[in-house]
């Protein structure tokens, strides 16, 4: 009995020890090191990330089209920067064929939007006059407008957002219909919505 005492003793004892080490390993574990718990900076927002600044749509400049053709290698509409020059144009237009007449054009003149640059052929009668401002369609009313239901598919691509694509779809839609009875029917056509009828509708004409 007298040792029965003693073992229980013991063994309460050393439940004792284990306990009183248990509660002061606990509390020297520092407080951040708790799985869940933020830290103080972080909870007021004190972290040093800052946020990433998104670029605004003034940091964007608007491109322009133009239209290269004559003597370069891949005539058609091109998409440049604005204050690009007429060089960019014919480089863009993988550059001049060996006929071309290099000295009759300006390269070094700047661009607009909606320019045609035209490249003529070495003994061609031709004056870069003519195309400052790019040349004017042939199928235009007394007004200089194109005509939606006269202008070839050439004419067509020299207008802003009109490239090869949309210039089909309006000689098809031209040909389906018997021809345009509004310009508002321009509308029609897929890939041409409000924003790009609104930049044509000053520079079109149904006659």
């Amino acid at each position: 009995m007298n040792g029965s005492w003693k073992l229980c003793f013991v063994i309460s004892c050393i439940l004792v020890l284990i306990m009183l080490s248990a509660c002061e390993a606990e509390q020297q574990i520092p407080l951040q090191e708790y799985p869940g718990m933020e830290s103080e900076s972080d909870s007021m927002g004190g972290s040093d990330i800052e946020p990433v600044e998104e670029p605004t749509t003034e940091e964007f400049n608007e491109q322009i089209y133009v239209f290269v053709c004559g003597c370069v290698v891949n005539p058609g509409v091109y998409l440049l920067d604005p204050g690009s020059r007429v060089c960019d144009g014919i480089e863009l237009a993988g550059g001049l064929t060996e006929d071309a007449d290099c000295n009759v054009v300006n390269q070094a003149r700047v661009i607009v939007d909606g320019e045609k640059i035209y490249i003529p052929a070495v003994g061609e009668n031709y004056t870069e006059t003519e195309s400052e401002s790019g040349l004017e369609p042939t199928h235009t009313n007394s007004s200089g407008l194109v005509d939606l239901n006269r202008a070839t598919r050439e004419e067509l691509l020299m207008l802003p957002g009109v490239g090869e694509s949309k210039a089909d779809a309006i000689l098809t839609y031209r040909e389906k219909n018997g021809g345009f009875h509004s310009k508002e029917e321009l509308m029609n056509i897929t890939g041409i919505k409000e924003g790009v009828f609104h930049k044509l509708e000053n520079m079109i004409c149904v006659d």
